[in-house]
């Protein structure tokens, strides 16, 4: 089952950005927002336009829902990770346990292969590398604003947290065509 419109933003003719939430999502979206063209789409539709894609880590990705939603507190307006299991202030294994349990229900924590879909790619790129990719893509398509981060959280390097090692093998195993993506990207 795909979550539908959440990971595609186009500018009709021109380019199809690929990306799912926790992965410049709302960046994207805001730099090509309001653009002749634009709009939000399905990612099984294939369309004539140049695909770029955006992936993360994703273990990477997982801590940082967790400092977003849970260590930071922004819960209150998310009813639907409450009803899962998350909690405000939770410990990040406990999230972790909870993510993993529940991983296809939510879309932070669902596997970045559902969001962009399984057409090829002119260009898949990796989170960190972002802002000089982004800067390419505007030579191509100087329309483009610049990306600006949005709903970003704050955390330490990502691999500190993962302290449980049966846990952070399972993320490993559920995650494993995300990190096959991820080690396919573009980027250093």
């Amino acid at each position: 089952m795909r979550l539908g419109p959440v990971a595609c933003t186009v500018l009709k003719g021109a380019v199809r950005v690929h990306t799912s939430p926790k992965c410049a999502s709302d960046g994207v979206t805001r730099a090509m927002q309001g653009l002749p063209g634009h709009s939000r789409e399905r990612v099984d539709d294939p369309g004539p336009e140049y695909r770029f894609g955006i992936v993360r880590h994703p273990l990477s990705r997982l801590v940082s829902g967790w400092a977003f939603f849970c260590k930071d507190g922004r819960l209150h307006n998310q009813p639907m990770l409450r009803q899962i299991g998350y909690a405000a202030h939770m410990p990040f294994w406990r999230f972790l346990e909870v993510s993993l349990a529940n991983h296809w229900r939510n879309q932070h924590t669902r596997q970045q292969v559902d969001f962009i879909g399984s057409q090829p790619f002119d260009r898949i790129v990796r989170l960190e590398n972002l802002t000089k990719e982004w800067a390419r893509l505007r030579e191509k398509f100087p329309d483009l604003r610049d990306i600006g981060l949005q709903n970003t959280s704050t955390h330490g390097e990502w691999g500190q947290y993962y302290t449980n090692k049966r846990l952070k093998r399972r993320a490993e195993t559920i995650y494993a065509a995300d990190m096959a993506l991820y080690e396919a990207a573009e980027g250093d």
